[in-house]
Parts: structure tokens; C-alpha cells; sequence
């Protein structure tokens, strides 16, 4: 187990039967594994079920549709062996829509989107649930993205990354074509393209002397090319954003 979890496997393991504390059962009192309990169709401790705050989480175990073996029927058992597959199931679940997760990210998902169960005893954080699980796995973070300055070849940006959920703010790293440029939380250079656009507006009032004058209003806009930039946070989904422009005005009003 220890070798499986070393090279970033994730062991579920049936909690066991007894109705006892799961701290005398091997292997689901290891560390770096995932320990199930069952609950019934009440959304209760199945009475069977073993418990403690050894175990994780817990899932449905009592009269579950099952293969037999040695027959092409199937029958309703019961049991955290039942139980454990269900969680097996749902950690694939959720690595194949983020498969950037580690045991500890899955663990801690698995854990904050579970529902709570009637038990008088500890189950752990409740009974799975995969909606949640996933709303939460495919969570983008929020990008806040602002100017600091340039000097028309470059331009200076600080991006920030929030937890969608808790508002917290992230680490990550932001990427262009593929390449490192920045990192979340601290001010970045890339080079910028400008382009200038001249207008013209004849602007009259009749009370003025002459009546009739043209404005001009030249403005340059300088944006990176391309504007096109990735977030990566841990435990997060990679999402893409763009940078603001840098936007300068000049002003003239010729007699």
C-alpha cells in the first residue's frame, strides 16, 4: 500500500462487518488510504458497519445488486465490501474529469462534498455524493488580471487566482504558448504589440470664434500577441484567460 501510494495510486478500502472500531481491521486503519463504512437506504449507519475516525466516508452497503459468483444472476448483498465500490467508482470518476488530482486532493473532495448521516458513532465526513464531487472537481478558479504599467515594448501585469468556492486566494503559475511567463500573485513582463488610430471630429458652436474646430484623438492600444494566456493551479482545472489592453489617449482641440 505504501508502494501504491509512493507512486500516486489510491487505495478504498471496506471499513469491515463487526460493527466495531475500524482501528483494529487492516488494511482499512492504514495510513494514506480511503476507508468506507455502509448506510443503508435511510441514509443511516448500516448496522453491520464498522466505524471510528478511522474511517473516511461512507456509502450506501445494505441490499446492493451484485454478480454471484459461479452464475450469470445477480443478488442484492450487503456489506462495506458493497460499500467500497461505490468509492472506488466515484475517485475514478473524478480523476477522469481532473486527472491533475493527488491522493490528498481526492481524499479532501471525496470528504467536503459528502452529505451527513444518522449515525451515533463516527463514519467518517458522511455519505459520498457525486453531483457535489464533481460541481466541486470541475471548478474553475477566478481570475482577477490588471495593468501596472509599460513603456510600449512591454507591458507589466499582476494576475491573482481565487478559490471559486471559499474566495481564498490560490498559487499557481500562467503560461503562454506553453512557456512559464509569470507567476500568480507577483507582477510579470511580456512584450506588448501597439497599434495607433488617429480620429477626426469637426466639432462647431456657433457662439465661438472661429464657430468650427477639429478635434483630434489619437489612441494606442497595446495588448500581448498573442493574448492568449493559461492559469494552472493545484487541485484546479487549467483555465484560460487574456490579459486587459493598455489603452492611451491624446487629446488635441487645434484653433
Amino acid at each position: 500500500m505504501d508502494y501504491v501510494h509512493a507512486k500516486g495510486g489510491i487505495c478504498v478500502f471496506a471499513a469491515g462487518n463487526n460493527n466495531d472500531d475500524v482501528q483494529f481491521y487492516s488494511p482499512a486503519n492504514r495510513p494514506n488510504t480511503i476507508a468506507v463504512a455502509a448506510t443503508d437506504s435511510n441514509d443511516a449507519k448500516a448496522s453491520f458497519s464498522n466505524y471510528g475516525v478511522l474511517v473516511d466516508v461512507a456509502a450506501p452497503g445494505v441490499d446492493i445488486l451484485s454478480t454471484q459468483k459461479g452464475t450469470i444472476n445477480y443478488v442484492n448483498k450487503s456489506g462495506t465490501s458493497m460499500a467500497a465500490p461505490h468509492v472506488s467508482g466515484a475517485v475514478a470518476l473524478l480523476l477522469s474529469s481532473n486527472p491533475k488530482l493527488d491522493f490528498n486532493a481526492v481524499y479532501n473532495v471525496l470528504r467536503a462534498t459528502s452529505v451527513p448521516v444518522s449515525s451515533a458513532v463516527p463514519i467518517g465526513a458522511g455519505r459520498i455524493n457525486c453531483h457535489n464531487m464533481l460541481a466541486a472537481s470541475i471548478a474553475t478558479p477566478l481570475v482577477r488580471a490588471k495593468t501596472i504599467s509599460h513603456d510600449g515594448a512591454n507591458g507589466t501585469y499582476l494576475v491573482q487566482a481565487l478559490d471559486p468556492i471559499t474566495q481564498v486566494p490560490l498559487t499557481g503559475d500562467i503560461h503562454q504558448n506553453g512557456v512559464k511567463v509569470g507567476t500568480v500573485g507577483a507582477p510579470f513582463s511580456v512584450p506588448l504589440v501597439c497599434e495607433t488610430k488617429t480620429t477626426r471630429t469637426r466639432v462647431c458652436d456657433m457662439e465661438r470664434k472661429p464657430p468650427c474646430v477639429w478635434e483630434v484623438d489619437v489612441v494606442t492600444v497595446c495588448e500581448p500577441s498573442p493574448n492568449s494566456f493559461v492559469l494552472s493551479c493545484p487541485d484546479f482545472k487549467d483555465v484560460s484567460f487574456k490579459l486587459p489592453k493598455f489603452t492611451d489617449h491624446e487629446f488635441e482641440q487645434p484653433s
